[in-house]
């Protein structure tokens, strides 16, 4: 269950509250969406545009979003990515 978000609602959301991301597109016109903020790979997304996996509902409704954004909250749904945060955790030489 997804709740239907698609491609253009993310993005929307995204501008709207000046979040960094980058698209990436993939074979077969699908694309992904990796974002600065809480370190999130959001999609794939379907050719029609909608996310194969969940994402918050907050994305359809601006102001949901902006109070998401505000109170810090983590959960966009979608896969979190870690790169750096726990690089010296893992790396101590």
């Amino acid at each position: 269950m997804n709740n239907k978000i698609k491609y253009n609602d993310v993005v929307d959301r995204l501008n709207e509250n000046n979040i960094g991301y980058k698209v990436f597109h993939l074979d077969d016109d699908f694309k992904i969406i990796i974002t600065e903020y809480a370190g999130r790979i959001i999609g794939p997304f379907y050719k029609d545009g909608e996310s194969i996996f969940w994402l918050n509902s907050a994305f359809k409704e601006k102001k949901l979003f902006k109070n998401l954004i505000k109170e810090g909250d983590w959960n966009l749904g979608a896969e979190r990515m870690w790169i750096a945060p726990e690089f010296t955790f893992f790396n101590t030489e």
